[in-house]
């Protein structure tokens, strides 16, 4: 599992948080927070928003089934107020599938003339199946 470290007080706003259908992948820690007991932490993502019950999020199956940059907001709700702390863009990159086939020397598992193979053996196993009924 991939541990993201973020520093609240830090200037870096853009992370990178995985690949396109990873799930459980990627934890994100917020680190350099100061919170008030009682205190409630939140993060919004894409419009959603997480209660964290600790400073640590993890990228779920939802945020990953599409890639491109999602806007998150960490913000502490203390009694009636509401904070945002800081503002990122998290990324989830592209797997490059075309087709549902990965890019690369992948050999197949079956090839045409195996399936070719396969189906001219089963007809001639199953002839007299295959004919049907005589009459």
């Amino acid at each position: 599992m991939q541990v993201i470290n973020i520093d609240v007080t830090g200037k870096q706003t853009f992370f990178c948080v995985g690949k396109q259908y990873d799930k459980n992948a990627t934890v994100i820690y917020f680190r350099g927070l100061e919170l008030s007991s009682g205190a409630q932490l939140y993060l919004t993502v894409g419009g959603t928003r997480y209660s964290l019950s600790n400073p640590s999020f993890v990228i779920n199956e939802y945020l990953t089934n599409l890639s491109g940059d999602y806007k998150a907001q960490l913000i502490v709700k203390d009694g009636y107020s509401e904070t945002v702390i800081r503002i990122f863009t998290f990324r989830v990159e592209s797997v490059g599938y075309q087709t549902h086939e990965m890019d690369g020397d992948n050999e197949p598992v079956l090839t045409t003339e195996d399936c070719e193979k396969t189906v001219a053996e089963y007809v001639n196993d199953n002839q007299e199946m295959l004919r049907g009924p005589r009459g």
